[in-house]
């Protein structure tokens, strides 16, 4: 017989919003005002899948979100290189967030561990995922979800998982 795992119970919600902007400048500004406007939910953190990145002042960046701060699949980001998953959250959410390079560093998902500050429960582990095949003159069906499914992910860990899944 298998023990089974206590896991704690947390009292505070975390809640996102995970959406697909298309690389659309007017989509992001709009979903932005919709999220910041919203009392019913309110979000804490805002996962994007092929967010908008243009050149502004000789340099790339996304549309920024005042009062929230922007998390980058990984650092540095080249200039010939664009992500298609980014994420927000809050400023002033009491948010613990860390970014998980040491599992997956790429630009087309990130693992994020994620918990409100003093719980006593475990980070959950949120994975934004745009799924995308290798790019290439005859790419092999190899998806972005493909990969994630052979790392060694602890089991233990609550992990939700939100994506454009492009199937």
């Amino acid at each position: 017989m298998t023990p089974m795992i206590e896991q704690a119970e947390s009292t505070s919600l975390i809640l996102l919003c995970s959406l697909n902007v298309n690389w659309l400048n007017a989509v992001t500004h709009a979903a932005m005002y919709i999220i910041s406007k919203s009392t019913e939910p309110v979000f804490d953190i805002f996962l994007v899948q092929e967010p908008w990145w243009e050149k502004v002042n000789q340099e790339y960046r996304m549309v920024a979100f005042p009062g929230w701060q922007t998390i980058l699949p990984r650092h540095p980001i080249q200039m010939t290189e664009c992500p298609r998953v980014v994420a927000y959250y809050k400023l002033d959410t009491n948010l613990e967030i860390t970014l998980r390079n040491n599992t997956i560093s790429d630009l087309d998902v990130m693992a994020l561990n994620i918990k409100r500050e003093g719980d006593i429960m475990e980070a959950t582990r949120v994975i934004n995922i745009y799924n995308q095949k290798k790019l290439g003159a005859s790419p092999p069906m190899i998806y972005t979800s493909n990969h994630i499914a052979n790392l060694q992910w602890d089991p233990t860990i609550p992990t939700i998982i939100t994506s454009n899944w492009n199937i």
